[in-house]
């Protein structure tokens, strides 16, 4: 209830790990799509009851596992991307900040989208009215863009991804 609070459309994380008194637990949500990092042997583990939590809680269409963390062989776990529920398109749409991004969920990094640096990308977009930005390591562009949303007169994106920078410039372009 508190993250649909936070945000006015169903696209956030929903579970951050350690900070939500999960370990190794990350779940992020796109609308009707939830993709779950379990990156501890436990949390992995209890698969099949984040699957029945998930559902009773929020009824998503499609849940995938991004199990392909390498923190997971210090577990002992292997790497694997799963679709625990439904069919998943390889990219998703992201609506934050009053931008519209793209997500790699199948073989983007991590859960394919940020989420945790909403409150950051919103800030420092701020700093950048009228100024120059540049945006090492941009992923997807989410920093670069809030900027230019936010009146900086000039933003460029860096990233050795050229997969990353492709959904990059269809944000852009949105």
């Amino acid at each position: 209830q508190l993250r649909e609070r936070l945000s006015d459309k169903p696209y956030y994380r929903l579970v951050h790990a350690e900070a939500d008194l999960f370990p190794g637990l990350i779940i992020d949500r796109f609308g009707d799509v939830v993709v779950v990092q379990a990156n501890t042997a436990g949390m992995n583990a209890a698969r099949t009851e984040l699957v029945s939590a998930l559902d009773e809680l929020i009824k998503p269409k499609t849940i995938l596992l991004r199990g392909d963390n390498p923190s997971r062989t210090l577990e002992g776990l292997e790497q694997e991307v799963v679709l625990l529920k439904g069919s998943a398109p390889e990219q998703l749409d992201v609506f934050e900040n009053g931008l519209h991004y793209r997500a790699d969920i199948m073989g983007g990094q991590k859960t394919g989208w940020f989420y945790d640096q909403r409150a950051n990308r919103a800030m420092v977009a701020k700093l950048c009215k009228g100024r120059t930005m540049l945006d090492l390591y941009t992923h997807t562009g989410g920093f670069g863009l809030c900027a230019a949303q936010a009146g900086a007169a000039q933003v460029l994106c860096v990233d050795r991804s050229e997969h990353s920078l492709e959904l990059a410039k269809y944000a852009a372009q949105q």
